[in-house]
């Protein structure tokens, strides 16, 4: 089951993107009302972002701009789950959403929002 991005643009405002010089947790400068402004065009870095939720993964409601989290492929098994909004895996909601990710793919890496992407490994989720 592939899904689409809808309204979410939760992936937009997380990792770097050296090619648009845009830095770690800040908001994509092509982030448009209905989605990426340059979407067709979009830099190599967004192109292989790989959005777990959009390939099908979990349930409807875990779209991350809804639950806050984003898991994204860590090789066959695994996933990095990225805070979108900080203090998300700290409710109740957001440890359920934990809990359904780390069952459908196993071990996780979580990067709490604000975090350096760059130097974090990421904490057991």
């Amino acid at each position: 089951m592939s899904r689409v991005c809808g309204p979410c643009q939760a992936c937009c405002g997380v990792e770097a993107i050296p090619s648009l010089d845009k830095p770690d947790w800040t908001r994509c400068p092509h982030q448009c009302a209905v989605g990426c402004g340059i979407h067709a065009e979009r830099p190599e870095e967004c192109r292989e972002f790989d959005c777990l939720w959009l390939e099908g993964h979990g349930p409807e409601g875990d779209r991350p701009d809804l639950s806050g989290v984003i898991a994204w492929s860590s090789g066959d098994t695994g996933a990095h789950l990225f805070e979108t909004r900080a203090g998300v895996v700290a409710s109740p909601a957001g440890r359920a959403c934990l809990e359904r990710w780390r069952a459908l793919r196993g071990p996780l890496r979580l990067f709490r929002y604000g975090s350096d992407l760059g130097a974090a490994t990421g904490e057991p989720g």
